[in-house]
């Protein structure tokens, strides 16, 4: 089934270009827990990969039709596409992670999946790593 999109929705990918994505993001650094194994941050990325049933907006799409655009549930949600997991020279530095972010975040997110991205990010100096998170305005 297919919603129709709101008219503020529709504005912003009206209003979206390659040098204006619309899209929102957020970056967290956290400090890995005292102790943790070697494989922490590669079993977090599993774990966020292995819900079955997702809801929205994390399992609609943008559906585009001859009466105009509109969201459409995914019920077939690759989370190896949306969940990423991405590694800085060790032992990265704010400039490095900040150059990653950057890149990441001046890319679009593609319209035939749904318009989410989680990158979790290791190899940040003192024991730490990152997770950062984008999804469209719409």
């Amino acid at each position: 089934m297919t919603q129709k999109l709101t008219s503020v929705d529709n504005a912003f990918f009206q209003l979206e270009s390659h040098d204006t994505p619309m899209h929102v993001a957020g970056l967290q650094i956290f400090t890995l827990p005292t102790h943790a194994p070697a494989d922490y941050v590669q079993n977090l990325v599993a774990h966020l990969r292995s819900p079955t049933q997702l809801s929205a907006p994390w399992n609609v799409r943008l559906r585009q039709s001859a009466l105009g655009r509109g969201w459409r549930t995914d019920r077939d949600v690759n989370l190896d596409y949306h969940v990423r997991h991405l590694a800085l020279p060790r032992p990265g530095g704010e400039r490095e992670l900040g150059a990653l972010v950057s890149r990441l975040h001046s890319q679009r997110l593609s319209r035939h999946r749904p318009l989410w991205e989680c990158h979790v990010i290791e190899g940040l100096e003192r024991n730490r790593f990152a997770i950062y998170t984008k999804i469209h305005h719409a």
